[in-house]
């Protein structure tokens, strides 16, 4: 059970880090802010009353007027040094945000893989981000500023509740009475919200869902041709109704709020006023009377936005609290085992009893695997969609961490090799195929421009067969991929991104390579000669190759066949075929798939 966080927890814990940010600037400032914050309504309505007195006295009007001018002057620059504050305190709130949310950055990277493919692992994750990347109302920016709001409404609240008792305690008793009551009934329909917001947002997402898919042009032929116009709208209809149901419950109680404050107000003022009136005919000065009507106006504000902020300060509270249950469960860098390998060199890589179970699956994804992978020597790994192709090369690039048994590279646990030194020893090209909207230089580096090797690049650019595409471009390396950020940018073909891939692995120059199986866009043929391309480029390290189609590895030195996470053939293509046992069932299935375009026979 992740912990829990109580408000004040939370708030010295960010004040803590945002004083280690800024030092004393931050408080020296929100202090000034809650002087000025208070000060300012006091002055504002104590301006009436001085006019009022300097009337009645009998002033001189010059006199008068250059008292008012320098008093209005005063409540001017007081607006303005306010302003210059909260622009002053919203910006290294800011910064402190973002800069802050580079420890989550650092602990994505640092999450387990396994972790944070999961929905679990992804929710705990979104929640997290809301600390940070949701604005400046909400997360940290958001509790910061509702504790400052807070201290203002407290400290105003204390000076109003003096001037109020001075006035009389039982005209204190009252506005205390009404603002609580007023407070209690907003917090009680705000609350209500909080909790029935998980019964409306589903239905939210699926009209915005609905209406996503009727504007998406990829939808728009299927629609029309099928009629689903119809089902949509009554979709729609049924939707809708569901949705404004809520939203009456919720209209008709924020209704009956404020029908208790328009009476508790009318009741408030017709007895302020009455006793204040009272009080006039015994004495009191006008101006006196003027500043007490001011105040008690005043008194309810700050009560009211005393309930604001401490409900602000919950909800807030609860996102920081998914941050730091986040940020405190991932295993960092520094706490992983001291395990030394030699660095860029030939590895042998060892599965022993090797078994992994995908989080929240009663089945095993691999059992028992028993397996050593040598330099100068290419191992196939083939097998149906769902054998435990994928998985096993994620066990061993270090994504995974096995449910039983132990991984070893050099006989090292793998588990003790620091992530980032380990992971430099592989260069993989996942099925997955993508680039970022960098640089194609960038895309291929994975590293600083000034840390990348110009020569280098263009090598594998030109070993990849990709180097004369890139140079017709007219900013060559440095044309961006894809137009999500430039529209100058390119769109390489699905062949051109293999072969970007290529050249990224090449880059790299890792001793252990891997190629997951290829998008199944590709024909067999395409398949076949770009294996037959990687094959040339992995002579001397351990490599790795995934196909479901068995044609494509009968270059590898051994092929290991897969079925329900297990090993169930192992040898070379002639050898499994030879044995007449699934592998060899699996090859005669396909074969009529692969054609020799060359000479026009077919063959396997």
């Amino acid at each position: 059970m992740k912990t829990r966080y109580r408000i004040s927890q939370n708030v010295v814990y960010l004040l803590r880090k945002i004083g280690g940010y800024t030092g004393i600037s931050y408080f020296a400032l929100v202090f000034l802010r809650i002087v000025s914050s208070v000060c300012l309504p006091l002055l504002t309505i104590a301006l009436p009353g001085l006019v009022a007195r300097m009337y009645l006295a009998e002033e001189e009007l010059s006199r008068s007027i250059l008292f008012v001018s320098g008093f209005i002057a005063a409540i001017l620059l007081l607006k303005i040094l306010l302003t210059y504050l909260g622009q002053k305190i919203k910006g290294i709130c800011f910064l402190f945000r973002i800069d802050m949310g580079d420890e989550l950055l650092d602990d994505i990277l640092d999450m387990e893989y396994a972790e944070f493919e999961s929905s679990e692992g992804r929710d705990r994750l979104r929640k997290a981000q809301r600390a940070f990347y949701y604005g400046n109302e909400i997360g940290v920016e958001a509790l910061l500023n509702h504790n400052m709001l807070l201290f203002t409404n407290l400290l105003g609240l204390g000076i109003y509740s003096l001037l109020s008792a001075k006035l009389n305690p039982w005209i204190l008793l009252v506005l205390i009475i009404t603002s609580i009551l007023n407070g209690i009934t907003n917090h009680k329909n705000r609350k209500w919200a909080d909790v029935h917001k998980d019964d409306w947002t589903p239905i939210e997402k699926k009209i915005q869902y609905m209406n996503d898919q009727i504007i998406d042009i990829g939808n728009s032929k299927d629609i029309r041709i099928y009629n689903m116009g119809t089902w949509f709208k009554k979709a729609f209809e049924e939707m809708k109704a569901e949705r404004l149901g809520w939203l009456k419950k919720e209209y008709t109680r924020y209704y009956l709020q404020k029908l208790l404050e328009r009476l508790t107000f009318f009741a408030k003022e017709g007895l302020l006023y009455l006793y204040l009136i009272y009080q006039m005919s015994k004495g009191m000065p006008l101006d006196a009377f003027l500043v007490y009507l001011g105040v008690a106006a005043g008194f309810n504000t700050w009560m009211k936005e005393i309930f604001n902020s401490i409900h602000e300060m919950g909800i807030n509270s609860d996102v920081v609290n998914d941050y730091r249950a986040f940020h405190e469960k991932i295993k960092k860098e520094a706490e992983a085992g001291k395990g030394n390998i030699s660095l860029n060199k030939k590895h042998v890589i060892e599965f022993k009893e090797v078994s992994f179970t995908y989080p929240g699956s009663d089945k095993p994804a691999l059992n028992n695997i028993n397996l050593i992978l040598k330099p100068d020597e290419k191992t196939a790994l083939v097998g149906i969609n769902g054998a435990g192709k994928s998985t096993l090369v994620k066990l061993m690039c270090g994504l995974y961490t096995p449910t039983k048994g132990t991984i070893y590279m050099d006989g090292v646990d793998i588990r003790s090799i620091p992530k980032k030194a380990y992971f430099k020893e592989f260069a993989v090209i996942f099925q997955e195929v993508f680039s970022f909207a960098f640089t194609i230089g960038d895309n291929i580096t994975c590293e600083p421009e000034k840390a990348a090797n110009k020569e280098r690049l263009v090598n594998s650019l030109k070993n990849a067969g990709l180097l004369e595409r890139i140079e017709n471009l007219p900013n060559k390396l440095d044309t961006s991929m894809g137009k999500e950020l430039d529209k100058q940018g390119v769109l390489l073909s699905g062949g051109e991104m293999q072969k970007l891939m290529l050249a990224r692995a090449l880059y790299k120059n890792a001793p252990v390579v891997v190629l997951d199986e290829p998008p199944a866009a590709l024909d067999p043929l395409a398949e076949s000669s770009m294996y037959e391309k990687y094959n040339s480029y992995v002579e001397g390290k351990t490599s790795v190759f995934i196909s479901h189609r068995l044609s494509s590895t009968r270059f590898c030195d051994r092929i290991l066949l897969l079925g329900n996470g297990t090993i169930i053939e192992e040898g070379s293509h002639e050898e499994l075929l030879m044995k007449q046992g699934e592998y060899s069932k699996m090859f005669q299935i396909q074969a009529h798939y692969y054609k020799n375009t060359e000479n026009g026979e077919e063959q396997p």
